[in-house]
């Protein structure tokens, strides 16, 4: 095996790893906040949407049924996480936003700590490595965009927090 060959090889097995941790990390902070790891799936990528976010498109994201979506979505609501608005466009369409429960206390401190412990883990990186991991990690985002669908990434935001 070449040096690149080993070396791509041991960045797959190293994403493959962390893709295992966000998705244990992802069940942890769903637990805390007391919803389900799909409930915060929805939620993240309907405050990460640049667009108005319809219950089909979330459907689609999710690889859920439009009945099983609309029971996530009623959930939510219930619980003030996600809220119905008209379209902007469409008098007959509804967009999904955040509800105002997303401000607890309890959710903040849960987005906190996620922050926190990403300050901690690229403390000890350069901005120039850090730019060099960005473009990677965005590469790596069109690359699964590309083969997944091209909505499955509702922005490039995820690097403001």
């Amino acid at each position: 095996m070449t040096e690149q060959r080993a070396t791509e090889t041991s960045t797959s097995d190293l994403m493959q790893k962390l893709l295992l941790e966000v998705q244990r990390f992802d069940r942890m902070t769903a637990d805390e906040i007391g919803i389900n790891a799909t409930d915060l799936l929805c939620l993240v990528w309907v405050e990460r949407a640049e667009q108005p976010v319809s219950a089909k498109a979330l459907s689609g994201f999710l690889g859920i049924s439009t009945g099983s979506t609309t029971a996530l979505i009623d959930r939510l609501e219930k619980r003030k996480l996600l809220k119905r608005a008209r379209h902007p466009t469409d008098r007959r369409g509804i967009t999904l936003k955040p509800g105002p429960a997303v401000a607890r206390p309890e959710i903040v401190a849960v987005r906190a700590q996620y922050r926190n412990l990403m300050t901690q883990a690229w403390s000890g990186f350069s901005e120039a490595e850090l730019l060099v991991v960005q473009r990677f990690l965005l590469a790596t985002i069109a690359a699964m965009g590309e083969q997944i669908g091209a909505d499955t990434v509702p922005s490039a935001r995820a690097q403001d927090e």
